[in-house]
């Protein structure tokens, strides 16, 4: 009698289980996809400009050193010259 009714409790749990699953999972994945829309268009609002407006952002080049701003120009090579 013990066995029979682990086997029944089981089977009840896992038939409530796919159930929640079931109504829950869209519900989740709904929630999700609404997050991350308000999330991209908060992010597209903030960086968005204005027709003809200009920004400068400076706050990488003050930061770099002398010698990663001669690497962005150019690879320096240095030869001397055969006459």
């Amino acid at each position: 009698m013990g066995f029979i009714r682990f086997i029944l409790i089981v089977v009840i749990i896992y038939y409530v289980l796919k159930l929640l699953v079931r109504w829950l999972f869209p519900l989740l994945i709904v929630r999700m996809a609404d997050k991350m829309k308000d999330k991209m268009d908060n992010q597209q609002q903030y960086q968005k400009k204005h027709e003809g407006e200009i920004t400068i952002d400076k706050s990488n080049i003050e930061n770099e050193t002398p010698r990663e701003k001669k690497d962005k120009v150019g690879e320096y090579i240095d030869f001397e010259e055969i006459e």
